[in-house]
């Protein structure tokens, strides 16, 4: 039988089982269609309301004021009344409009992924279509693409509920407060600048605040990365809880800027010294790179706290991923008409399920377990170095210089291994590794969705 004719069989036998599904999501449809039309109706009328009653209070008349001014009071007095009445029916209608939408997303849920199944099982016949592929070959691209299936239907999901149940109100929501007004201000205006809810990464480049931040974090010496990674998660966190979104891109964002910056910057910076030494002081070239080497770029204490703290950062990110917070659910709750979720750090979920794809963070628990790795892997090669370096009987060169060249390395080549969290700052990558719903901060310093502003 040919692929046309699978598909149709399957069609029609699915068809056979679809009319009630299609009926409910038929009626689920309506209602959100009426739901709809009625907040819009009463959110009309508070605004004619409004309008009116601000007319009122600006009319004045020279003649017969008395008795206007009487009158206009009385009505003007209803008019606010009446208003207030509708901005309660406001709030009441836009409940129930979210309503409509979240059980018009779980009752199209079955159809939409009878759809993904057919789409899945279309693929897997065109990719395997070769008669003489090798059996072996075609249970791997059966069995890559049940993989890469499982992160797009996700995806996908994603996507269509942050379509349909999007905020409106991201500009005016307020965000935490604090008797430290101080602090309060510092964090609105980082967190706005640098993870800003309306800027992509193009629209973050015309912003002088972030790319003073981001040249910041450039810089290799003296630990500067770590210090203003240290201060966006301070704000992250604190006041909590923190969105799980945001915890994610920190540690994505830490990662990436340690492979740029501790990675290819230093090793780039060492090999200049180098080059240096070599080329104008070759007669002394010993003496050059013990007194010019990479290793005294930073003091001991700066260097070692910018090699514990690229992953002592991210793993208090990590940690705190079962304490945060994710918007969707948050409008979950508000389509549900349920009382908002207390704001103390309260565990939510664990970080990661047993088959390590769902849960907080998704796949980004291997990752961590990956980075772990790649620590005690440089922590090791330190160790031989330094065991090494002790041996050396070398009156110019101090045990304590040898320590300090070979942390330096070291620090090169955990780096560079944290090349595969560069990539997953990619927005879409991230999102496929992560299945988190974008986010972003408003003026105000609130957590809202990230909404780019339309054309």
């Amino acid at each position: 039988m040919s692929e046309e004719g699978v598909v149709e069989s399957d069609a029609e036998s699915s068809d056979t089982d679809s009319p009630p599904q299609k009926r409910i999501v038929g009626k689920a449809v309506q209602n959100l269609f009426w739901a709809d039309m009625k907040h819009r109706l009463v959110k009309k009328s508070r605004h004619l309301a409004l309008a009116t009653r601000t007319l009122l209070q600006a009319h004045t008349t020279s003649s017969s004021a008395r008795l206007t001014n009487k009158f206009d009071k009385r009505v003007a007095g209803r008019l606010n009344s009446f208003e207030k009445h509708l901005g309660k029916h406001t709030k009441e209608t836009s409940l129930l409009r979210e309503h409509a939408k979240l059980k018009l997303l779980e009752t199209s849920a079955p159809l939409r992924a009878e759809f993904m199944q057919k789409l899945r099982k279309l693929m897997k016949e065109r990719a395997t279509a070769d008669p003489d592929m090798w059996d072996c070959v075609k249970g791997c691209y059966e069995s890559v693409i049940d993989i890469i299936w499982e992160d797009v239907e996700k995806e996908i999901e994603l996507n269509v509920e942050l379509a349909l149940l999007k905020s409106a109100e991201c500009q005016e929501q307020s965000g935490p407060s604090s008797s430290w007004s101080c602090y309060c201000w510092l964090r609105r205006t980082v967190l706005r600048h640098y993870l800003p809810y309306d800027r992509s990464l193009f629209g973050k480049l015309t912003d002088p605040v972030y790319v003073a931040l981001t040249l910041i974090m450039l810089v290799p010496n003296a630990g500067f990365r770590v210090s203003v990674l240290s201060l966006i998660l301070t704000f992250i966190l604190f006041p909590g809880p923190p969105d799980e979104f945001q915890l994610i891109n920190f540690i994505l964002l830490s990662k990436g800027t340690q492979f740029i910056t501790g990675g290819l910057v230093s090793m780039s910076q060492g090999a200049v010294i180098y080059f240096k030494c070599f080329t104008w002081h070759d007669a002394d070239l010993g003496q050059c790179i013990s007194e010019h080497g990479p290793g005294r770029v930073s003091s001991l204490a700066g260097a070692m706290a910018d090699y514990l703290g690229s992953i002592v950062l991210v793993w208090i990110a990590f940690l705190a991923l079962p304490y945060s917070r994710e918007h969707r659910e948050e409008k979950r709750v508000a389509a549900l008409g349920r009382s908002r979720p207390a704001t103390g750090f309260e565990p939510r979920a664990v970080t990661e399920s047993k088959d390590g794809k769902g849960g907080r963070g998704g796949r980004l628990a291997m990752l961590l377990r990956y980075d772990v790795s790649c620590f005690a892997l440089s922590l090791f090669v330190l160790f031989l170095l330094t065991l090494s370096t002790m041996e050396l009987q070398d009156r110019e060169v101090t045990p304590l210089r040898h320590l300090q060249e070979n942390i330096f390395w070291c620090k090169v080549l955990y780096s560079l291994l944290s090349m595969p969290f560069s990539l997953f700052t990619i927005q879409p990558l991230q999102q496929v590794l992560t299945h988190a719903a974008p986010t972003g901060f408003n003026a105000l310093g609130a957590c809202v969705p990230f909404n780019l502003p339309e054309l």
